[in-house]
C-alpha cells in the first residue's frame, strides 16, 4: 500500500532539510517535473538534484519550516513554507554577500502511487535581491535613439591624477560569448587593481554593445 501523499511530501521536505539530493530526486516519478518562478522550466531527474545542490552552495544553511501542509482528495498536497538561508557561497555567477534570507513560499504537489509527478512552487523571487543587498533595476532597452544598459566600476582608492585612459569597444554574436566575455572583464579588472599606476575600470553593456574604460596616472 502506497504511503499517503502528505506523507510523500513530508519525506521530499525532510529531504531539502537534509539536504540530501538524491533523496529529493527519488520520490518523484520517472518523468516528474519541479518547477518556480526562478527555473528555467520544468526540471526532471537529476536536474531537480542539480537545482537543489545549486541552492546549498550557495546557502549552506539552507533550511525549509513547514508553516502548514494540507492533501485534498485527488493526492494534490499545498504546503506553505518559510525557506531560510545566508548567502555565504557563489550565487548566480556573484560572490557572497553574507546576507541572510527569510523567503515565504507555497508548494503544489501533485502525487500519485505513492511518487510525486510534480512540484510548483510560488514564492517572490523580487525579494530575495534587496534581501541579498543587491539592486533591481527595471527598465527599457531602448527609448527611440537611447539604449539602455548596466555598467560597473572597479577602483583600488587611487585619487591620483588622470594621466591616461584606454577604451575597449566590442559587439557579441551571441548571448554566451557575451556572458563568457563579461567574466574574462570581471578577471582583467581584478587583476588590473594591483597594477602600478591603476585608477579604475568601467566595464558597461548595452545590448550586445561592450565597453571598457580604463584610467591610469
Amino acid at each position: 500500500m502506497f504511503q499517503k501523499p502528505v506523507d510523500i511530501a513530508r519525506c521530499y521536505f525532510e529531504a531539502w532539510n537534509r539536504h540530501d539530493a538524491d533523496a529529493i530526486v527519488a520520490t518523484f516519478a520517472e518523468n516528474g517535473t519541479y518547477a518556480d518562478p526562478v527555473t528555467p522550466g520544468p526540471l526532471t531527474g537529476a536536474a531537480i538534484g542539480a537545482y537543489a545542490q545549486g541552492l546549498w552552495d550557495a546557502f549552506p544553511d539552507l533550511s525549509f519550516d513547514i508553516i502548514s501542509v494540507t492533501e485534498n482528495t485527488s493526492g494534490l498536497v499545498s504546503a506553505e513554507w518559510l525557506m531560510k538561508g545566508t548567502n555565504t557561497g557563489q550565487f548566480n555567477g556573484l560572490p557572497p554577500t553574507g546576507g541572510a534570507v527569510v523567503l515565504p513560499g507555497a508548494d503544489f504537489i501533485r502525487v500519485n502511487a505513492g511518487q510525486i509527478h510534480s512540484v510548483q512552487g510560488y514564492f517572490d523571487s523580487g525579494s530575495l535581491p534587496p534581501a541579498l543587498g543587491l539592486d533591481v533595476i527595471v527598465q527599457p532597452r531602448a527609448i527611440g535613439p537611447f539604449g539602455f544598459g548596466t555598467s560597473v566600476r572597479a577602483s583600488n582608492g587611487n585619487t591620483a591624477t588622470l594621466g591616461a585612459f584606454s577604451i575597449t569597444w566590442l559587439e557579441a554574436r551571441t548571448t554566451e560569448e557575451r556572458d563568457k566575455v563579461s567574466e574574462s572583464s570581471q578577471k582583467v579588472a581584478m587583476e588590473m587593481l594591483a597594477m602600478p599606476g591603476f585608477i579604475s575600470w568601467v566595464g558597461a553593456i548595452v545590448g550586445d554593445r561592450m565597453m571598457t574604460i580604463t584610467a591610469w596616472e
